[in-house]
Parts: C-alpha cells; sequence; structure tokens
C-alpha cells in the first residue's frame, strides 16, 4: 500500500504481510556480503535535537514545511485533492483536515489538462474530497523522528506520518491507518490497526520492494499518543508512547537470522537486508482519503482532521 506521490512513477511491491499483533523482529530478502574493513553501524552520541515545531504560531512556518497541492494518487487508490487550505495552525495545535468539496484541478502541476496519466484519467480532473499535504524542506538521514498526534475516524480516511526519499525510493512509514479491502468497516479496529512498512529500492530499476507490519493498539483516535522511530545503519525501531512495537535490522549474522549488533568484521560473512533505506529522507504529515470499496460512505461524518501536538527530530552525536 502507498500514498499519493505527484513526482515518482507507479510501483510494483513486493509484498511480505505480518500479523495482527506487533512482529518486533521481521527478516525481509537478503544478500550476502562481507567487509574489508571492520563497519560501526550504530552512532556511538546522544540523540541532538536538530528540528522542533510546537506550533505555536498562528500559521503554518513555510521556512520549516512545503505545502505540496496535487492529487495524483499511486494505483488510483486515494482521491483526495491536496491543497493548501486545508491546513490551519490554532491553540498551538497544526490540524489536517478532509472535508467532502468539489474541486477541479490537475492531478500534477506540471503536465498539460489533457496528457493521460498512469491510472488512464486525463491529469484535469474532478475531485470530491480535499485534504493537505506537509513536508518538510530539509531532509534528514539517521536519527530519531517522534509526533504527538491524535488520528480521524472514518471510513477511507488515511492518515499517514513517515518519511520519503526518491532517487533511489526509499521510505519509512511511522504509522499509516486505512481500512482493510473487503472488509467491513469498524471506526475503532481501523483505529487501532497501526502498520508500519519499510520501502526501499535496492536494485535502483524504479520500482520499490516493501516489508510491511500490522500492530494492534488502542483506539489512536480517542487521544493524543506519542509516536516514534529510531533509525540508524544498524536497526528501524518502531515505539508508540515509549512501548516498543517493531524493529526491522540491517545485517544478519552469517547465514541464520540473528542480527548482527553495531560491529561489523573484516571478512566476516553477513547477510544484509536489501529492503533497508540508507538515503536522506523529507518528513511528511497528511492525511488522504481511499477510494473504491474503502472510500467513504455517504453517512461519513465530515470534516475530520488529524492534529498535531508537537514533531521533533534528533540526529545522533558523533
Amino acid at each position: 500500500m502507498d500514498r499519493a506521490k505527484a513526482m515518482v512513477a507507479l510501483a510494483v511491491f513486493v509484498l511480505c504481510s505480518g500479523g495482527v499483533q506487533a512482529q518486533r523482529h521481521k527478516v525481509g530478502p537478503t544478500e550476502r556480503i562481507r567487509y574489508d574493513n571492520d563497519t560501526m553501524l550504530c552512532p556511538r552520541g546522544e540523540w541532538r535535537l536538530v528540528f522542533e515545531d510546537d506550533f505555536d504560531g498562528e500559521c503554518v512556518d513555510t521556512g520549516r514545511w512545503q505545502l505540496r497541492p496535487w492529487g495524483y494518487g499511486s494505483y488510483g487508490n486515494v482521491q483526495e485533492y491536496n491543497t493548501m487550505d486545508n491546513v490551519e495552525v490554532r491553540d498551538g495545535m497544526l490540524r489536517i483536515e478532509v472535508r467532502r468539496e468539489d474541486r477541479t484541478a490537475r492531478a500534477v502541476f506540471w503536465q498539460d489538462d489533457t496528457v493521460r496519466m498512469g491510472d488512464g484519467v486525463a491529469n484535469l480532473r474532478e475531485y470530491h474530497y480535499t485534504s493537505s499535504s506537509l513536508w518538510t524542506r530539509e531532509k534528514f538521514g539517521y536519527g530519531r523522528f517522534e509526533a504527538r498526534i491524535r488520528i480521524p475516524k472514518g471510513r477511507g480516511i488515511f492518515p499517514a506520518f513517515w518519511l520519503f526519499g526518491a532517487d533511489p525510493w526509499n521510505e519509512i512509514d511511522i504509522f499509516e491507518f486505512w481500512n482493510n479491502s473487503g472488509r467491513r468497516y469498524d471506526a475503532t479496529r481501523s483505529a487501532s490497526l497501526l502498520h508500519a512498512t519499510v520501502h526501499y529500492d535496492y536494485d535502483g530499476d524504479g520500482r520499490t520492494d516493501m516489508v510491511h507490519t500490522q500492530h494492534r493498539g488502542v483506539d489512536y483516535g480517542d487521544d493524543f499518543h506519542v509516536f516514534a522511530l529510531e533509525w540508524t545503519g544498524e536497526r528501524i525501531a518502531w515505539y508508540v508512547d515509549g512501548e516498543l512495537i517493531r524493529e526491522y535490522y540491517s545485517h544478519y549474522r552469517g547465514l541464520g537470522r540473528r542480527p548482527s549488533g553495531c560491529l561489523l568484521e573484516r571478512g566476516r560473512r553477513y547477510r544484509r537486508s536489501v529492503i533497508y533505506p540508507r538515503d536522506a529522507m523529507q518528513m511528511i504529515l497528511n492525511v488522504a482519503v481511499q477510494s473504491g470499496e474503502d472510500g467513504p460512505d455517504d453517512g461519513g461524518a465530515l470534516p475530520v482532521a488529524m492534529e498535531v501536538d508537537w514533531v521533533r527530530v534528533y540526529a545522533a552525536t558523533p
């Protein structure tokens, strides 16, 4: 599953699906590798704050964030048009609001109206829902990313907190909440099932593979929760309110499935995860609207909003 990305061609995913409960150690595809020198994967220092937004002003700080208007969803699985009008800062909180409203607009601004997009529909098209998508102007490498968020609930409502970088495509979903295709919608069930996914175009062919895990928690729409991710050269770890819910490693010892630890010894054989993001990425907050049988129904209560109390990024000191 993937979100709207106007700048990237449609991708083909290799899905390694997870169970409902947290899978703290899940292994994706690996390749054999040896290193000519000892290699340290883990940071040696403490986390150092490098980005922070408490949303205490009166509007989005456009020195920190970009508002990206577009309406092109990969695989046609989202249908909102992202505007610069559906986001506000109020009472120390960022709000990204989904509305039911009609809009005629280009899916991507750099193509002519009549150009057929990858979904077979002309670039200039009709939309019936609007939302917003915020991207940091800065890209971040290995670090700790965290935010205090209350997610919106409702059939077809698709909130996400994630990292993305192109060339090659690499992505880490800190969380996504979406309806499961073909299942009867249940608001509490959907709002308690957190999707944590890693994407990486490891061979540079323009198509991304992924390893996906689900975690069943509380109803995250009832209150604010702190969602965090630690990403280093050795491990990616997901946390909710300080609880570790998933781990994904970059290297394993020998031919087995034991994580290598921080130090890779010269000449020793390892297995390296081929789906492991290694490139700097932007941090993104957005709420999409699903389409088809997973989309909103006429009984859905809109508008709804994702509320963000604060966002922080830490880098490891040398």
